[in-house]
């Protein structure tokens, strides 16, 4: 499971960043607003290059990910939470919503979140 802790953690960072900077790129800005976020997500030129499950991510946890409150996602802000979930983890629930956009098949997230306490070593909740 440790493996897998590590390739989950690494494909959720990965994927956010890369989801990020299509987002970013195509509203032509030095962030992301909400507004821009949705126009983007809802043009179909984007339809086949953006990951629609870290979008939906990034959109459903835009104002907790928008530090500062200037209602524009940062990529440094981006770059600190995907360095945080490197660095400490998500939790079970986060991980249970990004599962999908991972790949990952229901039964695998499934088995995941079974030996969730497995990858948790230290008990804090996150693994």
């Amino acid at each position: 499971m440790t493996n897998l802790n590590g390739s989950i953690l690494s494909g959720i960072s990965n994927g956010l960043s890369s989801t990020y900077s299509i987002l970013a790129n195509a509203a032509g800005t030095n962030g992301l607003t909400l507004d821009s976020l949705l126009s983007t997500r809802n043009n179909p030129q984007y339809a086949n290059t953006i990951n629609q499950s870290f979008a939906n991510y990034i959109q459903s946890n835009f104002s907790t990910m928008d530090k500062n409150k200037d209602g524009i996602l940062s990529a440094a802000e981006l770059s600190n939470m995907t360095n945080s979930i490197n660095s400490t983890g998500v939790t079970q629930a986060q991980l249970a919503q990004m599962g999908a956009s991972l790949g990952y098949s229901n039964e695998q997230v499934s088995e995941i979140m079974a030996h969730f306490s497995d990858i948790d070593t230290n008990g804090d909740g996150k693994p």
